[in-house]
């Protein structure tokens, strides 16, 4: 599934970084050289704001300096970008938005290098007005999470665990585990602590790929982060029905105590590392900690005990097969959002909610209204985080059935002078091309009334007389063989259809 993100830090970024963020994605999108004019049309700004921004733009790939990036301006044609086949722009998107000042202030505040605002203001060369104004900012971007940035140090305040996950979404969504932004802590250090966890899961054998080794390694130095301030947890009472009982957790707590020294190793702070290790399905066998909790009763168990006997009835029956792994991936999912509020996107930072209610709003309208009959069936809180919920029941419906099985249905023919032997290869095409995203009837031509239940004629051949049919916005010249532009102009007429 698609997905945009609520971890860009929109509110955190300049009007300019705005726009030359979506110019670079126009660009890529078009592939295609297109004049200055055309893009302030686009974006519906001046054609001297696109001239600087183009300007930024082409500074800022300079120094991003990546093989196989290429920007091009032609006074004739217009600007052209080029991204290698190898890349693609989230890394370069990552790197412009790490130069916003706000970003750079909220990344000191998090590796506790910020100090007073006059120290800030004096090291950078600001005024102290200009950095209490831009904190009001971060305070506001934070405050969402239910964090807050206390007056006089401008340290994080808030629930411990809530501050961990968000540094750990942070510094992902920034970095993607490509750089190492954790300037005092010791890289070596932190990956052989890893490397000892994982030997966990090689017992099991349980295989976590490298870029969840990276994860495991940007946590485990946000927590030395915490740690040395003395930022540590206090045990919740709940943690303790994952303990019970679970001969997993013995060991895994064994294997954190004998870092003494390097981490904090109190029973609460182990606990939570359960927690996180339960959420990223670090841990090696998920059902098995599942079953655990179930005879235990924690409440993201029970929760997805509930989700299972109510599915059914409000979608479909699951095989057994699906359902187990179903399980596993819920009871992550219900542990992630139990404790931790309110952060709508995934472990990635991606936030699908946005997508869905344009493309799929029919299983976004039923999915709430599901997980609102949980929640009176249940009054259990993990059920009142509604949008990360949708979000990731989406991602499981898409796994299992077509995503888009409960919205309206765009009844489309091809009109093509091609034999019947290419006309057939066309129609795979277009319904490989556009059936998983939209729910598409493909009619044959040669039926009687083809052309009057279409939503949308596709023609390689775009006849008068077709026009008088169908109202012109509904019929899509095409080449015989799908082209990028034809795509483009298919989802767009798609798209008109469903927000009508």
């Amino acid at each position: 599934m698609y997905s945009d993100s609520n971890f860009t830090y929109i509110e955190l970024l300049t009007s300019d970084l705005l726009l030359e963020r979506k110019i670079a994605l126009f660009l890529d999108l078009e592939e295609r050289y297109l004049s200055i004019e055309e893009l302030a049309m686009k974006f519906d700004v001046s054609v001297k704001k696109i001239r600087r921004v183009v300007r930024l733009l082409q500074e800022d790939i300079l120094e991003y300096n990546h093989h196989g990036f290429t920007f091009s301006i032609c006074k004739s044609k217009g600007i052209l970008l080029k991204v290698p086949i190898d890349d693609d722009l989230k890394h370069f998107l990552a790197f412009i938005t790490q130069k916003s000042p706000l970003i750079k202030m909220l990344e000191k505040i998090c590796l506790n290098d910020f100090g007073s605002v006059r120290d800030y203001a004096e090291r950078y060369f600001f005024s102290e007005a200009t950095i209490r104004r831009r904190l009001k900012k971060i305070k506001r971007f934070l405050n969402q999470f239910d964090i807050d940035l206390a007056r006089e140090t401008v340290v994080f305040e808030g629930d411990e665990q809530q501050i961990r996950y968000f540094m750990l979404l942070f510094f992902w969504r920034l970095y993607s585990g490509i750089s190492w932004p954790f300037q005092y802590i010791d890289e070596s250090e932190v990956e052989q602590i890893v490397n000892e966890l994982i030997t966990l899961n090689n017992k099991y054998n349980n295989e976590i790929t490298r870029l969840e080794k990276r994860r495991m390694m940007y946590y485990i130095a946000i927590v030395k982060i915490r740690i040395r301030k003395k930022n540590t947890m206090s045990m919740l009472p709940a943690w303790e029905k994952a303990k019970i009982n679970n001969d997993f957790f013995q060991e895994f707590s064994q294997l954190f105590s004998s870092f003494n020294g390097s981490l904090c190793t109190k029973p609460a702070e182990i606990s939570l590392h359960y927690e996180i290790w339960k959420s990223c399905s670090w841990v090696p066998n998920v059902k098995a900690a599942f079953d655990v909790e179930k005879n235990n009763g924690s409440e993201p168990a029970k929760a997805s005990i509930l989700f299972f006997d109510y599915f059914k009835e409000h979608f479909f029956e699951m095989t057994e097969a699906e359902k187990e792994s179903a399980t596993e991936f819920i009871f992550c999912i219900h542990t992630l959002c139990f404790n931790f509020k309110k952060f709508k996107s995934d472990i990635n930072g991606y936030y699908y909610y946005r997508r869905i209610q344009k493309y799929y709003p029919k299983l976004k309208l039923r999915l709430e209204h599901f997980i609102d009959v949980l929640y009176e069936q249940s009054g259990y809180s993990l059920f009142l985080e509604k949008n990360f919920l949708v979000t990731h029941y989406s991602m499981l419906f898409s796994h299992l059935k077509r995503i888009n099985e409960y919205e309206r249905t765009i009844h489309v023919t091809i009109e093509t002078e091609l034999p019947n032997m290419l006309s057939e290869l066309l129609y795979d095409q277009v319904y490989g091309m556009f059936s998983r995203k939209y729910n598409i009837y493909l009619d044959s031509p040669n039926k009687a009334d083809a052309k009057e239940k279409a939503d949308v004629i596709l023609t390689t051949v775009p006849l008068r007389e077709t026009k008088s049919v169908l109202t012109e916005k509904n019929i899509v010249a095409i080449n015989r063989e799908l082209k990028k532009a034809d795509i483009r102009k298919i989802e767009y007429v798609f798209d008109r259809i469903l927000q009508d």
